[in-house]
């Protein structure tokens, strides 16, 4: 999903999604920024760098 702030950071509306998500609702999160995927971690949802989330597609569209 895409969502735009007029308030705050986009690092701080982040954030407050995944505090909105039921604890069991599964989410991943790709980012390269360290405080984002520390924030991801403590919420016990999932995060993965970028370059391997786009090394990942690449490699399943290889295979499609």
């Amino acid at each position: 999903s895409v969502c735009f702030t007029a308030a705050g950071t986009a690092d701080e509306m982040l954030v407050s999604l995944l505090d909105r998500l039921p604890a069991d609702e599964p989410a991943l999160v790709v980012s390269s920024d360290r405080e984002i995927r520390d924030a991801v971690t403590i919420r016990d949802a999932n995060s993965v760098p970028a370059d391997a989330f786009l090394d990942a597609i690449a490699a399943e569209k290889g295979r499609l």
